[in-house]
């Protein structure tokens, strides 16, 4: 048996996202402190992290500095891309790797959604996840994408941070897999620890998008 302390973060969220920038930034901070502390007493080796714009990725990369892992940067795709390309390369020359595609929950279930209304099964998947948190989706979310993509081994644990919309308050460690084996019996993704998330798990107004 583990004895194990889930942090839950101060979180009174107002939207727009916008707002609340000075506590989300906290938030961040200490999510990224956190994990980085369980990443050390795990001995993880990947560290997944959600970052359209590329600030919440630099922060990882100076509170990850000197750790033997490899930091995996996730950012938006086409209309959502907000990382500029000097930034990226600032990312890339710290060591962060950049994934750069389509969101596994996203994509052509949300052209459905869209298109024909309703509600679709991969859009399900999101709002389960959201019971826990938003940043519990996008952790997982991300972790499907970067193993999709070979960025990170699906047969060990690896640190997952996400957040609500700007920066991050969600800190997860999973057994990651491919998307295409979530459900797998054998092969599924399995979120082993809860390290760190909002105590108010506000989620958009819109949520059912795909």
């Amino acid at each position: 048996m583990v004895d194990k302390v889930i942090r839950y973060l101060d979180s009174d969220y107002k939207y727009p996202y916008g707002q609340n920038l000075e506590k989300k930034m906290k938030n961040a901070e200490e999510t990224l402190e956190i994990a980085c502390k369980r990443v050390e007493e795990l001995g993880l080796k990947h560290v997944v992290v959600a970052s359209y714009t590329g600030r919440t990725a630099f922060k990882a990369a100076e509170t990850f500095r000197g750790m033997d892992i490899t930091l995996i940067a996730v950012v938006g795709w086409g209309e959502r891309m907000r990382l500029r390309e000097e930034a990226q390369k600032d990312l890339e020359r710290l060591g962060v790797k950049i994934y750069r595609g389509t969101h596994t929950f996203h994509g052509a279930s949300s052209a459905i959604t869209d298109r024909f209304g309703g509600i679709t099964g991969v859009g399900l998947i999101q709002e389960v996840l959201r019971l826990f948190s938003e940043g519990t989706k996008v952790c997982v979310e991300i972790a499907l994408m970067a193993a999709d993509a070979g960025l990170i081994p699906v047969d060990r644990e690896i640190m997952t941070i996400g957040g609500t919309g700007q920066w991050c308050d969600t800190a997860i460690v999973l057994k990651p897999s491919f998307a295409n084996r979530m459900f797998d019996p054998v092969e599924r993704l399995q979120i082993r620890e809860i390290v760190v998330i909002p105590r108010n798990r506000m989620v958009p107004e819109k949520t059912a998008t795909s």
